[in-house]
Formats: C-alpha cells, sequence, structure tokens
C-alpha cells in the first residue's frame, strides 16, 4: 500500500438478465473510489462466453470519484453465461470486489400468423 493513503472501492451489484439464443447484452457497472488518494482499478473479465470483453479494462478515479463499464456479453450457448468482474486496487492489491452477471437464454421468438387468402 501507498503510505499515507487508504484504498477502498466500491462496485454495483451483478445483474441477471435473459437474452434470445445468440444475442447480444451489455452489463453497466458504476465504480467508485471510496478511499483517500487517486487510484487506478484494474478490471479483470473471467467468462463463460467467448468474445466477451470490458471496457475500459483500467480507471484512474480520485477520492469520491466514480466511473463507468460496460461489460459486452454474445451468448452462444443454449446454457446461458456467468461473467465475473473483478475491480482490483493499483495501490493496494489485498483491495478488491467481485461481481457476477449470470445471462439466461431463451429459445422464445414471437411470430405473426401467416394468413392466406384464397381467391
Amino acid at each position: 500500500p501507498q503510505v499515507g493513503c487508504d484504498s477502498a472501492v466500491l462496485v454495483s451489484s451483478g445483474v441477471n438478465q435473459t437474452v434470445i439464443h445468440g444475442g447480444s447484452l451489455v452489463y453497466n457497472h458504476t465504480i467508485r473510489n471510496d478511499g483517500n488518494c487517486l487510484d487506478g482499478y484494474f478490471i479483470n473479465l473471467q467468462s463463460s462466453s467467448a468474445g466477451s470483453y470490458v471496457k475500459p479494462a483500467f480507471l484512474w478515479l480520485d477520492p469520491g470519484e466514480s466511473g463507468e463499464i460496460a461489460v459486452y456479453v454474445t451468448v452462444n450457448g443454449l446454457l446461458g453465461d456467468v461473467t465475473s468482474v473483478t475491480v482490483g486496487s493499483s495501490i493496494d492489491e489485498t483491495i478488491a470486489q467481485e461481481r457476477t452477471n449470470q445471462t439466461s437464454v431463451t429459445l422464445s421468438r414471437q411470430f405473426l400468423p401467416l394468413i392466406r387468402r384464397d381467391e
């Protein structure tokens, strides 16, 4: 830890969403520096879906300042996705928070009936 700095971070809760098979969605999280010094936060992503990513992957935040990250997920399988986001302090490696987003897959789509007219 950096001398004279108390590091702390707060990350908004994980979310559960549903998407159609092959669909994409975005999970947004707010990260707040609850420490008393400027801190940089690494954002690490683990996902059961290939091609998932987070932007940005690093944030500098002043004390009390908040920033937003977006987690992009495309679900190709039928089992859904579990994505873990870990946010860690760059000045104190013991400070980190993890949040989990869960994506369920639905196969249902709405189709309108086809009406045929005989002439």
